[in-house]
């Protein structure tokens, strides 16, 4: 059985109504329509876990969707508390985090996750353009500038998300967090930066 919603808008856009259709192929039988159902679930279930944390909710909004679009199950809070309260009732793969927030900043924010969920990886995802003390850095796995594009955190995702598990036992000894090319990132200009 599969279902839809289908709006209904008037052409003066004054009026509008939703309809749930119901659509049910005379072929499949109830032990056809169980197995999709499973399969469905299983779909589901395996997407990536993400977390982002931002405390710039419109950041957050547009990041969620755009990540969503690209097939990961996203959950957001716009502050450090948040991040851990959700981190308390929900296993995530990957936690997407800002460095300078109100409150609880990223750095002390990571050092609580690795407490909480030691094989999560996280990415430092900030727009913070003064170098990152080392020892703050070494928390994160990866290190990614707001202002990079869109394609290097998506494969940035891909390639921790794709991690085996055998990886995670090794978390010790993880190298240091790497930027842009595989480069430290280093200390980047408030101003006159070339695009």
């Amino acid at each position: 059985m599969w279902f839809s919603t289908v709006l209904c808008v008037s052409k003066d856009n004054l009026h509008s109504t939703s309809h749930n259709l119901i659509f049910r192929p005379a072929a499949l039988n109830p032990r056809a329509e169980l197995s999709m159902a499973r399969a469905a679930q299983t779909a589901r279930s395996a997407r990536p876990k993400l977390l982002c944390v931002d405390d710039s909710r419109e950041e957050l909004e547009l990041r969620k969707q755009f990540l969503q679009m690209h097939g990961y199950h996203v959950r957001t809070a716009a502050d450090g508390e948040r991040a851990l309260e959700i981190l308390k009732q929900h296993r995530v793969d990957v936690v997407l985090l800002d460095f300078q927030m109100p409150g609880m900043g990223g750095s002390e924010t990571a050092g609580h996750i690795r407490r909480l969920q030691p094989n999560t990886r996280i990415i430092l995802f900030s727009g913070y353009l003064e170098p990152i003390p080392a020892t703050a850095e070494a928390l994160f796995d990866a290190v990614l500038w707001k202002g990079e594009p869109l394609r290097l955190l998506l494969s940035t995702l891909e390639r921790m998300t794709n991690q085996s598990a055998a990886t995670d036992q090794t978390r010790s000894a993880r190298k240091p967090p790497v930027g842009l090319g595989g480069q430290r990132p280093l200390k980047r200009k408030k101003a006159g930066r070339s695009a």
